[in-house]
């Protein structure tokens, strides 16, 4: 018995060039959506095209001291892997991306310049393969040895010296959130994502030892 396979039809993504392309024309969205090869491509963008490559140029050598996404715009998924490795790479050795690539709920985007934070960065351990796990997550503040310590699960996964300590004190907190809510200022939520189990919080620096047996 012969069987057919029905193919459901891909979704179109948003993106920064169909944004742009809705805002100048309704019906010009459309048509590249439904009737691409309907599309034909003229000198005039071309040259739009050689002088949005340029700037992107340009702008790498004004920035400096950061890594090229080198896939180009019609290899997303390349360029969502690259810019994902990318950033599991300690900070210093990429401070700045150029043309990163992200994806989320269907939207895709290219980011001109994406510069990194040195504050006490760790590579990247949440992949989609460990959502929907539990996960064992310590930061150790040692102001005797002046560093700042971060473990997944009991094992350690970066560290970053300070240049100066102070003793700490928490203001204004709340538990999975970056900010407090009730004046943001402007500044973006980021806000945890999932559940929490447990929360603990100690008056000491505990060792990387205590920190893996806890983790157990």
């Amino acid at each position: 018995m012969e069987t057919t396979q029905i193919l459901k039809p891909t979704p179109p993504r948003l993106s920064e060039s169909r944004i742009q392309s809705g805002r100048q024309c309704h019906k010009r969205l459309w048509l590249e959506l439904h009737q691409a090869d309907a599309s034909s491509w003229t000198a005039a963008a071309q040259v739009r095209l050689d002088e949005g490559t340029q700037f992107g140029e340009l702008a790498r050598e004004l920035l400096g001291g950061g890594v090229l996404v080198a896939a180009d715009h019609f290899q997303i998924n390349e360029a969502l892997a690259q810019t994902a490795e990318l950033l599991r790479l300690p900070y210093l050795q990429a401070p700045m991306l150029f043309e990163a690539a992200f994806s989320h709920e269907g939207v895709r985007v290219r980011v001109d310049g994406f510069q990194r934070h040195a504050d006490h960065d760790t590579p990247v351990f949440f992949t989609p393969e460990r959502f929907g796990r539990w996960t064992h997550l310590a930061v150790v503040f040692d102001p005797a040895l002046k560093e700042v310590r971060h473990y997944a699960n009991g094992e350690l996964l970066a560290s970053s010296s300070l240049k100066e300590t102070a003793p700490l004190k928490i203001g204004i907190a709340e538990l999975g959130n970056w900010n407090d809510r009730r004046n943001q200022g402007g500044v973006a939520i980021r806000h945890l994502s999932g559940a929490m189990d447990e929360f603990a919080l100690w008056d000491r620096a505990l060792s990387t030892a205590e920190i893996a047996a806890l983790a157990k």
